[in-house]
């Protein structure tokens, strides 16, 4: 079986590396980031549940960290949007590293 989110784990990597090492966030960069990182998760909750893992804490606590994160980013500007989006970066890299710990050997 085909992990959905497991494919998209080096462009999630990648995309999070040129994040956190660019520009600030634009409006137009944040909301494909928002989608990007909405799309993996939805993406990871779906391959756990049909690998009947059900709700774990280890998952969902950084999960809703990095939702909060996201909501974060939006209304933050300047100063605030840098060092908002390296902690959000840092966030969603432990996600992505607790879901591959989870999946891996299912």
């Amino acid at each position: 079986m085909e992990l959905q989110a497991v494919a998209m784990l080096s462009a999630m990597r990648t995309h999070l590396d040129s994040t956190r090492s660019g520009a600030a966030m634009t409006e137009a960069s944040l909301s494909q980031h928002q989608l990007r990182v909405r799309d993996f998760m939805r993406s990871a909750e779906t391959d756990m549940k049909r690998l009947g893992m059900h709700s774990d804490p280890a998952y969902e606590a950084p999960a809703d960290s990095v939702l909060r994160g996201l909501e974060g980013l939006a209304k933050a500007g300047g100063s605030d949007l840098e060092r908002l989006t390296a902690a959000h970066v840092d966030r969603v890299q432990r996600l992505a590293s607790v879901y591959e710990r989870m999946v891996r050997g299912r």
